[in-house]
């Protein structure tokens, strides 16, 4: 016997269809109350599944829209019309705006579905993933160690970390260098915020900006 309530699955599951290709199936074999006590359900819920089987096949176990074939309180046409032409006039309003200004009875929401079928584009801003995206675009367009940013960081902030680096003698300061154009990052630890180790760091970029074939007369900070 399954554990499971089929109204519980039902609810939790993205496609229903193979749970009740099973329930047919099983009615099938056993019968119909044998399998709605299986199952968890009532007897009429397994014949409406079987019979929609039997003539629909297994596409016919997708839920049914229960969207009415007319409503008679639907938007007329003529007011949707008048709806997405308020928006050519009103291009940097929102519903909530256009509805005050115009004195409509439709609600912000309503309109806001009109527009959107009409195919009209929404007033949000670009995700930050295309943001993203396009910032990418023209870091690719700089040369390699055409343009850097350096950062220096007390590592003696950390609270977590002042601990262990007193006792154990750990560095004090985190430098980072990150290339724009393709990420890299390179990190230097010194025990002090001196010259002399900002140097000592620079130096060591240099060596490593070398090894790729870079020059590092050609670098420059942002």
């Amino acid at each position: 016997m399954c554990p499971y309530q089929y109204y519980q699955v039902m609810r939790q599951s993205k496609d229903k269809k193979p749970w009740r290709y099973q329930m047919v199936q099983k009615t099938l074999e056993i019968g119909v109350k044998p399998t709605a006590t299986l199952f968890h359900t009532s007897p009429s819920v397994v014949r409406t599944w079987r019979d929609r089987f039997e003539t629909e096949g297994y596409s016919g176990l997708a839920d049914r829209s229960h969207k009415p074939h007319h409503s008679p309180r639907a938007t007329p046409q003529y007011i949707k019309d008048h709806i997405i032409k308020l928006k050519s006039k009103y291009k940097r309003l929102g519903a909530e705006q256009v509805r005050v200004l115009e004195d409509l009875p439709q609600a912000p929401k309503t309109m806001r579905k009109i527009w959107r079928d009409a195919g009209i584009p929404s007033r949000k801003r670009p995700k930050k993933h295309a943001t993203k995206n396009n910032l990418r675009a023209v870091k690719k367009l700089f040369e390699l160690y055409a343009q850097s940013m350096e950062d220096t960081k007390d590592l003696m902030d950390i609270p977590e970390y002042y601990l262990q680096a007193k006792m154990l003698n750990l560095p004090q300061v985190q430098y980072t260098h990150r290339e724009v154009s393709c990420g890299i990052l390179l990190t230097g630890f010194a025990n002090n915020l001196l010259t002399s180790s900002l140097f000592k760091n620079l130096r060591d970029l240099r060596i490593k900006m070398e090894k790729t074939g870079a020059s590092f007369l050609m670098l420059s900070y942002i």
